[in-house]
């Protein structure tokens, strides 16, 4: 059975969009992350609590990527225990060689403040909020445009008929530039 609050958070997310459920008067309590499923094929994934302390720093962290808090902050907020956390943090925050991104020389975490030895910046954490906000911008435009063409039949029909005098079209000047 999933939680109610996952649920939430999953429905308010669809609803009002990531970028605004900081904002939202229900979001209060609720925490997600855009997750891709390349980081079970990365090199983090090779260990199971340094991949899951990394999601739940991403679930934790602000709409930047900061994660503004203190190891023994993070086991609380978790539930993770506090060697487990250290252990995974350091791994995050050193070169990683078998990273995809050579930002930071591979490295998933950096400090934040050089003067004190704790909160991080997630390091590609705008890249791929980006990435899934730009998708979520072409689907939504997508669905909208197909929405408009079901309810006017005669632009669907023009549309279809368009269509397929472009493909046909393409197919004849492909074939003359052939023979």
């Amino acid at each position: 059975m999933i939680p109610v609050s996952v649920l939430t958070g999953v429905l308010l997310s669809s609803v009002v969009g990531a970028e605004n459920i900081h904002h939202h008067p229900f979001s209060e309590g609720f925490m997600f992350a855009k997750v891709f499923d390349q980081i079970f094929n990365s090199s983090i994934a090779e260990n199971f609590s340094v991949r899951h302390v990394f999601m739940d720093l991403l679930v934790l962290a602000d709409k930047d990527g900061v994660v503004d808090m203190t190891p023994e902050a993070i086991a609380r907020r978790t539930n993770v225990p506090l060697d487990i956390v250290r252990s995974a943090i350091e791994t995050l925050t050193e070169p990683d060689g078998k990273s995809r991104s050579h930002h930071e020389d591979g490295r998933r975490l950096v400090l934040i403040d050089s003067h004190r030895d704790w909160g991080w910046q997630i390091v590609n954490y705008a890249h791929y909020r980006s990435v899934v906000d730009e998708e979520a911008r072409r689907a939504y435009f997508r669905d909208k445009q197909r929405e408009y063409r079901s309810k006017s039949p005669r632009l669907s029909k023009t549309m279809k008929d368009n269509s397929i005098r472009q493909t046909s079209s393409s197919k004849i000047t492909h074939t003359e530039a052939e023979a």
